[in-house]
């Protein structure tokens, strides 16, 4: 995968290798000491116990190495260092462990009709880092990622809940952030209300931008632009197991560094 290919379409997946396979193994391990974990299972079960959220469970150090298990490494990985800026300190942080179970997404009680059926019919697409803020939930950009890395832990083809990314949409999506936030001194953009030219901008995305299930073998690696829409597929297989993976969302320093 070249530099340039990833510009265009804002993805890539990167097959498994020795310095990969090697993580995933202690990272396996991991992840069902954590899924079997009562309280953990209290503080992440979402969407009907559909959905474990899991957000640094993982327990990481700043290399991305698992718990008794070998550094995070491999071509993948190595591109994805390569999207971050200069100033990026180098830590990948403690890890997201993303479990989907069979039928999701449930509703949860405290959930809207409007909400649930998003997340259902259009994969909970959304931009990492633009989170919905206060009690009216207004749309701020408070976490700058630089890349999304995704190391898959299971097989997540034939309906088993896979990512799903809208090609192209990272190109609509950083030029929206760009023009909103233009002129912006750093300390006051992550105070921007970005509510309404996103759900435009997202809104052209679903219209005009492919809609991709990336679905990927065990022990596969996806990297995924910084911009890039994306969500979680339902469930539609009828594979009992669940779906794992485990996600790092590297930090830039500053929104000035993401917009760059």
């Amino acid at each position: 995968m070249s530099t340039a290919e990833f510009e265009s379409r804002g993805w890539a997946v990167f097959d498994p290798e020795p310095a990969v396979d090697a993580w995933c193994v202690a990272a396996s391990m991991r992840a069902d000491a954590v899924m079997r974990d009562p309280r953990r299972a209290r503080e992440n079960l979402r969407h009907g116990r559909t959905w474990f959220v899991g957000v640094d469970v993982m327990g990481c150090d700043p290399f991305g190495t698992v718990p008794g298990g070998p550094k995070l490494g491999g071509a993948g990985v190595d591109f994805a260092a390569a999207q971050m800026s200069d100033n990026w300190s180098g830590n990948w942080g403690r890890g997201q462990l993303s479990v989907a179970y069979p039928g999701y997404p449930r509703r949860d009680p405290q959930e809207s009709v409007a909400n649930h059926r998003f997340r259902a019919l259009r994969d909970g697409a959304h931009l990492d880092g633009l989170l919905p803020i206060g009690p009216a939930r207004r749309r701020k950009f408070v976490e700058p990622h630089g890349v999304i890395v995704g190391i898959a832990l299971d097989d997540s083809r034939a309906g088993r809940s896979p990512l799903v990314v809208w090609e192209g949409s990272h190109l609509r999506l950083r030029a929206m952030m760009r023009a909103a936030l233009r002129d912006v001194p750093e300390p006051q953009m992550s105070d921007i209300d970005l509510t309404e030219v996103y759900a435009a901008t997202r809104k052209a995305c679903f219209a005009e931008c492919p809609r991709v299930e990336l679905g990927v073998e065990p022990w596969q690696v996806i990297v995924l632009h910084r911009a890039l829409l994306h969500g979680i597929a339902p469930w539609r297989s009828p594979t009992p197991r669940p779906r794992r993976a485990v996600y790092f969302r590297p930090e830039l320093p500053t929104v000035t560094d993401w917009l760059a």
